[in-house]
């Protein structure tokens, strides 16, 4: 039988998202002052790229992604 297995990566990502839900919102966002609730994520451009925490599951979507609009900025340019 086969064993299922989860990339570090998965593992981390899940681990961070649990923690950012047990975090205090209003004490990170007085830390981080770039961050803006809005639209039920907390905001934050990094390096020109909009990106959302969800507060719902702690998830990080990259919200030109979720928006559905193309990607831009140098990091993105494919020639």
């Amino acid at each position: 039988m086969a064993e299922e297995r989860t990339s570090n990566y998965i593992k981390l990502c899940d681990e961070w998202a649990e923690k950012f839900l047990q975090m205090e919102k209003k004490k990170l966002m007085n830390r981080l002052p770039e961050l803006k609730e809005e639209d039920g994520y907390l905001k934050i451009t990094h390096f020109g790229v909009p990106f959302g925490i969800r507060l719902d599951n702690g998830r990080i979507d990259r919200l030109a992604e979720v928006a559905g609009l193309p990607l831009k900025g140098k990091a993105f340019e494919m020639s």
